[in-house]
């Protein structure tokens, strides 16, 4: 008995002393921060972080009121922003990962490549995309900000826009999947894109000007 209660008490401090070791694991970035290889990367509570070439081997996680900037950074994992102030991806950064910001201010994906998806949820400020590889879906749910997905940028699967108020502009753009708009108010505009599948509309509050658009599907949408 007392071996085995030993052994599970050997056992608890290799699992505590695991996890300070994955926290101790998590780069606190408060700055600017060059090319040099961490394993996560933390923006605390109200900082400011820039990351110029950075590799981070697993995830960037932005905290409340925090913004971060990455400029040429490779993420082996995904980036994700909660109640942020500003989440800027741009110049060629690469996430092997998503891309998830929800309940924050301003966002942008800008000349940059993303294998999985790129979300963005119940944000209050504008949320761009423009001349970006997206290799799963795009996707806005719930904005009470602008959504402007413009520029020249590739989805491989769906552009999916939901129940969102503050306008929405998607221009340009070319899916290897669905476009859908469905609950959305604030004004829309969908020109000038490239839809492999269905061009669906459902249910909007505000006008839909519409042009432009080559589908390989059904189309459903029609301006009014």
């Amino acid at each position: 008995m007392k071996k085995f209660g030993m052994t599970v008490m050997l056992a608890l401090v290799g699992i505590i002393f695991g996890a300070s070791n994955a926290m101790a694991d998590d780069f606190q970035c408060t700055g600017t921060v060059g090319s040099i290889r961490v394993e996560n990367v933390n923006v605390p509570q109200g900082a400011t972080c820039t990351l110029n070439r950075t590799r981070v081997q697993g995830n960037v996680f932005v905290r409340h009121s925090a913004s971060l900037t990455a400029n040429e950074a490779r993420v082996g994992g995904n980036i994700q922003g909660e109640g942020y102030e500003r989440v800027t991806v741009q110049r060629g950064t690469r996430v092997t990962g998503s891309i998830q910001l929800k309940q924050g201010n301003t966002a942008t994906v800008a000349d940059s490549f993303v294998n999985g998806d790129v979300q963005f949820e119940e944000n209050r400020g504008t949320s761009t995309t423009s001349n970006s590889s997206i290799g799963a879906s795009l996707q806005a749910y719930k904005n009470s900000g602008r959504v402007d997905f413009r520029g020249n940028s590739f989805v491989g699967d769906n552009i999916q826009t939901y129940e969102n108020t503050g306008g929405t502009n998607i221009s340009d753009n070319r899916t290897d999947g669905n476009l859908q708009v469905y609950t959305s108010s604030g004004g829309i505009t969908i020109t000038n894109n490239v839809i492999a599948e269905n061009f669906q509309c459902k249910d909007n509050q505000s006008p839909l000007v519409e042009s432009g658009n080559t589908v390989g599907g059904e189309r459903e949408c029609s301006s009014f």
